[in-house]
């Protein structure tokens, strides 16, 4: 019969080899993205960089919040007021954030009209009307 006795030196030649995990990048949040491209407008001076940052600025779908948290009206006006070069870019992202402050308006005063009226308790008043009564 054969013999299943291992030797010591053949256990510590082969060794097992260890798979190396990499870690996996993150994937970007959008209000990464944002500030990614805010401060490559704030930062660079590549055409094609600023050129890109514009467009992915005005692609991205998101709310006036993260939009002003990286305060982008703040720099487009600092960096590029009176640049003739990024003027098409610059208005479309102004309009594109006027729409989504609108859009935000909307919304708060169809919450606040859905909270007006109760018809259980027809006695308290408004908030639109307790707004008239001074403090």
């Amino acid at each position: 019969m054969p013999s299943y006795h291992r030797s010591s030196s053949s256990t510590s030649s082969s060794t097992i080899p260890m798979i190396n995990h990499k870690k996996m990048p993150s994937i970007e949040t959008i209000p990464e993205k944002v500030n990614r491209y805010t401060e490559l407008l704030l930062v660079s001076d590549n055409k094609y960089e600023i050129e890109n940052a514009f467009l992915r600025l005005f692609q991205i779908d998101t709310s006036i919040r993260v939009y002003e948290k990286c305060r982008l009206e703040y720099i487009l006006r600092k960096r590029f007021d009176g640049n003739i070069n990024y003027l098409y870019q610059v208005n479309r992202l102004f309009k594109k954030i006027a729409q989504l402050r609108r859009k935000e308006q909307k919304i708060k005063k169809e919450e606040r009209k859905e909270e007006e009226y109760d018809p259980e308790f027809p006695c308290i008043r408004s908030s639109i009307e307790m707004e008239r009564y001074p403090v």
